[in-house]
């Protein structure tokens, strides 16, 4: 990688670093893999006790662990995610094409499920996402996470005759290894109702 500093332009001969792939925060970013943040991790089911991120430091974030690698889109009910309060995202992760976008973390409480707030910064990154997390507002309130789920279409061209329901076999048994690779870990599929042309699979960005 090409780091080589050139002179600045105000003549004073201090030197300048151009952009570099290290101020990407898909590049650079610190990873999360506590799986306590699932949205299934009860005050019982996990075992750990409240967990507060009061202490957690303003940042660049990926999540990943078999707890999730996403916040989640929907109000989380009081104490999951191993917290009493629970983060989730009001609004939609962006798309690649839209880079860093702003977003609020809303942590429910009771009556009301956006009772503080935190404007955030979150990038896709292709098959992940990272987030410019910031010290929760109150304790005790936690981020939670959630396994990523996505629409996937999938074209199938004919070469020969076929049943739908046995080209529709083919595909999900396909896809499921595509998906099981790019996630590193066993993943269970479910096939929802569309039509299906039959054999030849063209991954779609993104999934």
């Amino acid at each position: 990688m090409d780091l080589t500093a050139f002179p600045g332009r105000n003549g004073t001969g201090h030197s300048e670093v151009p952009y570099s792939a290290f101020a990407d925060p898909c590049v650079n970013h610190t990873v999360l893999d506590q799986a306590w943040r699932s949205i299934d991790c009860g005050l019982l089911e996990c075992l750990i006790g409240l967990i507060c991120d009061e202490s957690l430091q303003q940042g660049w974030y990926r999540f990943n662990s078999f707890g999730g690698w996403k916040i989640p889109e929907i109000v989380i009910p009081l104490t999951n995610c191993s917290s009493w309060s629970t983060g989730w995202l009001n609004g939609r992760h962006p798309t690649v094409m839209k880079g860093e976008v702003t977003r609020t973390v809303c942590f429910n409480w009771f009556a009301n499920s956006c009772y503080r707030k935190r404007e955030i910064q979150i990038k896709n990154c292709s098959s992940f996402f990272v987030y410019e997390l910031k010290p929760a507002p109150f304790c005790p309130a936690a981020c939670c996470t959630d396994i990523q789920y996505q629409w996937v279409n999938v074209l199938l061209t004919l070469e020969m005759e076929i049943k739908i329901e046995e080209a529709k076999k083919i595909a999900l048994q396909r896809l499921q290894k595509m998906v099981n690779k790019r996630a590193g870990r066993e993943l269970e599929l479910a096939l929802e109702e569309g039509y299906c042309l039959a054999m030849d699979l063209l991954e779609s960005e993104g999934s």
